[in-house]
């Protein structure tokens, strides 16, 4: 498998997402980004990365605060990445966000929007067809 092949743990980025998912501060969101940048050590590996971040969006059965908590950490890194000239994890995650973007909207953007329950307090800005950042008003 590619994870292995990249000495990189499913299983410890589950670990590290699931503060992120569960609770989604500041801190969660600071962690896991600095896992994900300790373990890209090569295109491939953040590859393997942004696949398994697109898989727990897109599984079955997800809920929608978990896809947004993984779409935050995304946006954290792609920032981090365009400051930093990360151009491989840059294009990796690029590949990855807009299906992330639609399957979390799909079935639940238009539950959530009569009721501005999370659009008030998220505020969505695409950039371009390949980046979204989402920002707190």
């Amino acid at each position: 498998m590619m994870a292995d092949e990249n000495k990189i743990s499913l299983a410890e980025l589950d670990t590290v997402l699931q503060p992120i998912i569960d609770t989604c501060t500041k801190d969660s969101i600071s962690h896991g980004k600095a896992w994900i940048l300790q373990h890209v050590t090569s295109a491939d590996a953040g590859k393997v990365i942004s696949q398994h971040l697109l898989r727990k969006v897109t599984q079955p059965g997800a809920a929608f605060t978990q896809k947004l908590h993984i779409i935050y950490l995304v946006n954290d890194v792609l920032h981090h990445c365009a400051r930093k000239n990360a151009e491989d994890l840059k294009k990796n995650l690029e590949n990855v966000v807009v299906p992330m973007f639609c399957n979390a909207s799909i079935g639940n953007i238009f539950i959530i929007m009569p009721s501005r329950s999370l659009i008030s307090r998220t505020q969505f800005v695409v950039h371009s067809h390949q980046q979204i950042r989402l920002e707190n008003p």
